[in-house]
């Protein structure tokens, strides 16, 4: 059965998109990432066989485009600057706990998919792309 690194990455994303963060634009790039988890962990949840694995693929895609969008305006916001502590102390305590319910979603969501190796296949190689636009 194909495993996919990329459930190891989660942990880091509260981190990461938080230091990044500060202000309107942070904040909204961090409820956006929020979003896109669920949104992603939304479609790995319908697939239910190879068929549906194969139909999912072009919205995978779609999902780590949108990923790797999100993690580039990240990388861009931290070169315009750092936020204060107390600032990022705030934005923790708002979406650390939506961005933690959003990574269960997905690890559940990958835990379930694992268990049908015919479609974790048919999705493997999209799955890893995923994982490359979240590092």
């Amino acid at each position: 059965m194909a495993r996919i690194p990329f459930v190891k990455y989660f942990h880091a994303l509260p981190l990461l998109l938080l230091v990044a963060c500060g202000g309107d634009p942070h904040e909204e790039a961090t409820s956006d990432m929020i979003d896109e988890l669920n949104a992603l962990a939304e479609t790995i949840e319908g697939i239910e066989s190879k068929a549906d694995a194969e139909s999912a693929r072009s919205e995978l895609k779609a999902h780590a485009d949108a990923l790797k969008e999100l993690g580039d305006r990240v990388k861009e916001l931290d070169k315009e600057g750092k936020i204060s502590k107390e600032r990022e102390k705030e934005l923790m305590s708002e979406y650390e706990p939506k961005m933690k319910e959003a990574q269960k979603r997905m690890q559940d969501a990958m835990r379930q998919l694992q268990k049908n190796p015919e479609s974790m296949m048919a999705v493997a190689e999209v799955m890893q792309e995923v994982a490359r636009s979240m590092r």
